[in-house]
Order: C-alpha cells, then structure tokens, then sequence
C-alpha cells in the first residue's frame, strides 16, 4: 500500500502514517481470519443445523 500512495505522487507518509497503515492492515487480517475461525466452527459444531424453519409463519406487512 505505501508503495502504492508513493506511486501516485501523493505527499509522503510520515511514521504516523506508516504505523496507522500497519495497525490497520493487520487488525483487518486478524478481524477476517477470527470470523473465518468462527464461521468454519459454527458450520462443523452443527449449530447452522439447529434453525427452525419459517416456513409456516406469516410475513407481518
């Protein structure tokens, strides 16, 4: 990503930036692979199977 903001002749990024560019990119990353973790341990703990289906109720309009 910096070597990208520098491509495009913006104004250089302090130690601020970088360390802000750094915090996010890897509070992201983790953010996405704790939900993947949690999404693949719901699907095999089979608590996506225990929905009851909404078949017979009635939508309220």
């Amino acid at each position: 990503m910096g070597w990208a903001w520098d491509a495009i002749g913006a104004s250089p990024m302090t130690l601020h930036g970088w360390i802000a560019l750094s915090i996010g990119a890897v509070g992201t990353a983790l953010l996405s692979a704790g939900l993947m973790i949690l999404a693949f341990h719901s699907n095999r703990s089979g608590h996506d199977d225990r929905v009851e289906s909404t078949e017979g109720i009635r939508p309220r309009f």
